[in-house]
């Protein structure tokens, strides 16, 4: 009788240390993992499309065990997801938002830097002249032919100067230049800053300073492309016109012709020491032959009457 209650006994025991003990299951230790989890988030951000200045802003909130934990972003604004434009002058160096819990407490911050789409990749080159006080500044999108057109927007160190379809600036005065390019499909990209300052030559005629500010452009025009001297001739033309070179060529010359507002208007390659461009489908007018080869790129003026 002894025996039988001493085992009643001793097995009353082990069951309330296995109630006061239970067993966590795998099941049970993931929940309980889930519910100590911290809620966080952090930021991303997208395009909302190719060439485009409007940015998504993106907060990723994780272990959100409520609706009420909340985004709010550096402008004020609340939820998840906003819009920003990153246009020129108006992207800031970094965004934040912080992420709060139902009781209006902040939780967790982060900020992100967003970077500008660089999608034409635009380039600023001076260009001498062998008239006093005709110099110019020109921009080039760096674009395939296209039916695109083209919007500029010129800087003098931090002002805008100008702004308007013309990528020429002529007789700027001295200073730092860039400029900010946009085509109408909302590409953009800024180029590199450049030193511009004026040719001094006694030498030049003072009346030269009144003259058409296309004046520099005759027939005999020429530029050097690597050891390679080429003119254009007749320059004013018709439309028949002829690039000639000094030397046989032994590389690949690409030709394109620009017209003021930045658009290719003509394209093609050769390895022909004289090369005939037949241009008189073109409209009258001021044009710019890019030649680009051996490494180097020149510019020669073009009028078309």
């Amino acid at each position: 009788m002894k025996r039988s209650l001493l085992l009643f006994v001793v097995l009353a025991l082990g069951q309330m240390a296995i109630a006061k003990n239970p067993v966590i299951s795998c099941a049970d230790s993931r929940s309980y993992t889930k519910d100590a989890a911290v809620t966080y988030m952090d930021l991303t951000y997208r395009y909302l499309r190719p060439c485009s200045d409007t940015v998504v802003l993106v907060a990723h909130v994780y272990n959100r065990t409520s609706p009420k934990f909340t985004v709010v972003w550096y402008n004020g604004a609340v939820g998840d997801s906003i819009y920003v434009s990153v246009a020129l002058n108006n992207i800031l160096s970094s965004y934040t938002a912080v992420l709060k819990n139902p009781l209006g407490t902040v939780i967790d911050r982060d900020t992100l830097k967003v970077l500008p789409q660089q999608d034409l990749h635009p380039t600023l080159e001076i260009h001498r002249s062998a008239v006093l006080n005709n110099d110019t500044l020109m921009a080039f999108p760096q674009q395939p032919a296209s039916g695109i057109e083209y919007f500029y927007k010129w800087y003098r160190g931090v002002w805008e100067i100008q702004e308007g379809d013309f990528p020429v600036l002529i007789n700027p005065a001295p200073g730092t230049y860039k400029v900010y390019v946009r085509n109408s499909a909302g590409c953009s990209g800024v180029t590199d800053t450049v030193q511009f300052a004026r040719t001094t030559d006694s030498s030049l005629n003072a009346s030269a300073a009144n003259a058409s500010r296309f004046a520099s452009i005759n027939d005999q025009g020429e530029v050097t492309l690597g050891a390679n001297k080429v003119k254009v001739f007749p320059n004013p033309s018709r439309g028949q016109v002829s690039l000639q070179f000094e030397q046989p060529l032994q590389k690949t010359v690409t030709v394109n012709i620009y017209n003021l507002q930045g658009r290719v208007m003509y394209t093609r390659t050769t390895t022909q020491q004289l090369q005939p461009l037949e241009l008189s489908g073109l409209p009258k007018g001021y044009y710019l032959i890019e030649l680009k080869g051996n490494g180097e790129k020149k510019v020669l003026p073009l009028i078309l009457q």
